[in-house]
């Protein structure tokens, strides 16, 4: 890892850090929504959640309607629900965004508070759980990236958060939090189905969205003091990882880096599976420090955050039909014989391909903006994510799937016309006995031994029956085994 203590560590101007946990729940996308947007507090009519849009900037039209709680709004494929005061207070978080917690990992101790707790929902049952960190002012960098990387860590450091006691009201006060618990508290309602990981239960990782500026003391340093620091903090941030990890060489990289991105000459973008880290320092020019402490940030916090959660969707949304596509209820010996005909949620695969094929057309989009920066940084995510390979991963699904549906028609038709020609055969048995019957009468009173001819008429429709039953039986045999 290159050296990047050669001076005294910068100051964080402007911090930003959101943990994600990604989910996929079982309640219809609408019940789900106003499951939430209704629940109340315990013995009074206090909402608990709250449908709020958040600002965005420079979006196409439709993208930037993906994510709207108006009503009317056909091209939202979203919605974004905020935990109000009162849901805090239920669930013995801090509903004062300044109050400051502990956090106490591996015998470290860091401070920060929680801000906004968000929660997206969208129409393909996936989900994102959001919790905002706000760290005090005048914490090191290096300290902001190490809580980082235990808190994504988000159940495994369980009851580490500590809140301050109340002496006069000590009942009001849970004295520790563990942000997996809590999680699965909030949601218990919507039924969540996965939180994309072995494990069952509580989650067990967060990605870690993150962006800071830096004071202007980076501007100052030698050329390779310079490049090192800024190599140092964008791979730690965008991994989430601690300076303990030593990488390759190539994973430090500032250009031709498939995971970094330089949208101003103060200003890197790293993306990776683990989180997304923006990292921007101060220069001379004071008409520029005041754009990174202020519009830039805003952006950072709001519009670029926006487009994270739209790929994370893509993402996860085609993790979650995958899941869904390996439990359709068939075998290969037949393949839509059901293994469970009582499990009532496995999808059918007709089914299936509708959602598929809605997905690719309302929440896959290659385009968001006319701003270049924006537009690269999408492409940037969308490739770290690598959703081109998983959406061609999809299309090869979704014609399997075709397939299948063809054979399954095919199947039916072919049974269809067998029953027909079945039943046909027995229709034309019957005919020939009947008429038969009346032939051998008809001959018998033109004939003399009149009682030999019955006897063979007779014999000859029980012989034309039973090989007609033989044959049936017989192609019945091989078409069975046939299959």
């Amino acid at each position: 890892m290159p050296e990047a203590n050669c001076s005294a560590p910068p100051l964080v101007e402007r911090q930003i850090t959101y943990l994600v946990i990604p989910f996929a729940y079982l309640m219809p996308y609408e019940t789900a929504v106003q499951t939430l947007a209704s629940a109340t507090k315990a013995g009074s009519n206090t909402c608990l959640w709250r449908l709020k849009n958040d600002s965005k900037q420079q979006l196409f039209q439709h993208v930037d309607h993906l994510i709207d709680c108006s009503p009317g709004q056909n091209e939202a494929i979203g919605k974004r629900l905020v935990l109000e005061p009162a849901g805090k207070s239920a669930h013995w978080l801090p509903n004062n965004t300044k109050e400051l917690v502990t956090f106490t990992p591996a015998g470290e101790s860091y401070a920060f508070s929680i801000g906004e707790i968000v929660v997206y929902l969208f129409e393909t049952q996936v989900g994102f759980m959001v919790y905002e960190i706000r760290y005090p002012s005048g914490t090191a960098v290096d300290d902001l990236i190490s809580c980082n990387y235990y808190l994504k860590k988000i159940s495994q450091y369980r009851h580490k958060i500590h809140r301050k006691p109340r002496p006069k009201q000590p009942e009001k006060v849970r004295q520790t939090l563990c942000l997996g618990e809590t999680t699965l508290n909030l949601l218990s309602e919507i039924k969540v189905e996965t939180f994309f990981e072995n494990a069952k239960g509580l989650p067990r990782r967060a990605l870690v969205y993150s962006g800071i500026v830096l004071d202007k003391s980076v501007w100052g340093r030698p050329d390779t003091e310079y490049e090192n620091l800024l190599k140092n903090y964008l791979f730690l941030m965008r991994r989430s990882f601690k300076k303990t990890y030593l990488p390759a060489e190539s994973e430090f990289n500032l250009t031709d880096n498939p995971e970094v991105l330089q949208t101003f000459q103060n200003s890197y973008w790293g993306i990776s599976l683990e989180g997304a880290a923006q990292v921007s320092h101060l220069v001379e020019n004071e008409k520029t420090n005041q754009f990174f402490l202020e519009n830039h940030i805003n952006n950072v916090k709001r519009t670029y955050f926006y487009l994270y959660i739209l790929v994370l969707h893509q993402y996860f949304a085609l993790q979650y039909f995958s899941i869904l596509a390996s439990r359709l209820p068939f075998r290969s010996e037949d393949h839509f014989q059901k293994i469970n005909p009582s499990a009532k949620d496995r999808p059918s695969v007709e089914s299936l391909k509708n959602r598929m094929v809605l997905f690719k057309l309302r929440s896959s989009f290659k385009q968001v903006s006319h701003i270049t920066h924006q537009a690269n940084l999408y492409v940037l995510m969308r490739t770290a994510f690598r959703i081109e390979e998983l959406m061609e991963e999809l299309q090869l699904e979704l014609d399997a799937i075709t397939a299948l549906i063809d054979m399954e028609d095919n199947d039916r038709r072919n049974r269809n016309q067998n029953a027909i020609m079945i039943a046909s055969f027995f229709f034309v048995i019957i005919s020939v006995l009947a008429d038969g019957w009346s032939v051998s009468e008809n001959i018998d009173k033109g004939l003399s031994f009149k009682q030999y001819w019955g006897y063979i008429s007779f014999g000859i429709l029980i012989a034309l029956l039973l090989f007609g039953g033989l044959w049936v039986t017989v192609y019945l045999f091989k078409n069975r085994f046939r299959k």
